[in-house]
């Protein structure tokens, strides 16, 4: 359904991204993201399987922590409205019509978590506007 295509989009930019040049190691990720954030192996395997947004505080936090290394948000726990642009530039190159759609999810989502200062809280508004941005602009993954 829409939702997890959207959602796994969301992933997407956790799992393919490159930051400054470099690919990104995703297993050294999860498991410093899963330190940082206390999270439980039980809440990191439930997110790598269903990539379904997380509902507990460590939970949230690792969200917030994968983010913050791939370039959606800020090390001050801010979105990175920027940072998404050169993520989606990546993925949707090719596709000037996507890219569009691309950057107006990027601005509804930069609007929705403008006032938002919990960077955990930051993470999973960002995630949640993110998949319902794409689906009502008909982006199926960003």
């Amino acid at each position: 359904d829409t939702n997890c295509r959207v959602l796994a989009a969301v992933a997407l930019l956790a799992t393919i991204l490159f930051v400054s040049g470099q690919q990104i190691d995703i297993q050294k990720m999860y498991a410093m993201c899963q330190e940082k954030s206390n999270a439980t192996d039980e809440e990191l395997s439930a997110f790598q399987r269903s990539q379904s947004i997380p509902t507990t505080e460590h939970g949230k936090c690792l969200l917030a922590c994968i983010f913050q290394n791939t370039g959606v948000m800020t090390q001050e726990g801010k979105y990175d409205a920027e940072g998404v642009y050169q993520l989606a530039r990546q993925s949707y190159m090719r596709s000037p019509e996507k890219m569009a759609k691309a950057r107006q999810v990027v601005d509804i989502c930069a609007k929705e978590v403008k006032n938002s200062e919990d960077k955990c809280e930051v993470a999973v508004i960002v995630a949640n506007c993110t998949m319902a941005a794409s689906a009502k602009l008909g982006l199926d993954s960003i």
